[in-house]
């Protein structure tokens, strides 16, 4: 996960080096430090994930009570 640095579309810094997280604007930075924050992969293009797949790996871990 990754963004194009400002101005220009050839060099990308991760979500990690991104004002986002290290400001902690959406609190990525503290659920990540809690052991709150997954990062999952899925096969295929993105978003491109089958209905399966995120009743397996979402809603089956993280929905479900």
């Amino acid at each position: 996960f990754g963004f194009y640095k400002p101005g220009q579309s050839k060099d990308l810094f991760t979500l990690f080096e991104s004002p986002l997280y290290q400001e902690d604007w959406l609190g990525l930075k503290t659920m990540n430090s809690t052991g709150r924050l997954h990062f999952l992969a899925s096969p295929g293009d993105h978003l491109q994930f089958t209905e399966q797949w995120f009743i397996d790996n979402i809603v089956s871990k993280y929905l479900k009570s």
